[in-house]
């Protein structure tokens, strides 16, 4: 198989076909309509678009949308393992 880029990849083990795929790996910020994104042990080894390739699963994501994993580096850590501590309990942030 080969992505948009023409490089060439193994086999995939899940295909996401046919979804509206957003990158933010270039600095257009593309949208790929009819898109698909092919993994291989966990990892996406191929984006593009019309016909995807073989797979050993395809899954029809017609009308969804496909956008990269996105990381929330918000979380409130240290309120979960203060707040039950008396010394800390009703004090101000």
């Amino acid at each position: 198989m080969s992505d948009s880029s023409g490089e060439e990849h193994a086999r995939a083990d899940l295909v996401v076909a046919g979804a509206r795929c957003l990158t933010v790996l270039d600095a257009a910020r593309t949208e790929i309509d009819d898109g698909w994104v092919a993994v291989r042990d966990g990892l996406v080894v191929g984006t593009g678009s019309g016909a995807p390739p073989e797979a050993a699963e395809t899954l029809d994501a017609g009308e969804c949308l496909v956008t990269p994993g996105f990381v929330n580096a918000h979380h409130h850590l240290f309120q979960n393992l203060t707040r039950a501590f008396p010394p800390m309990t009703d004090k101000p942030l």
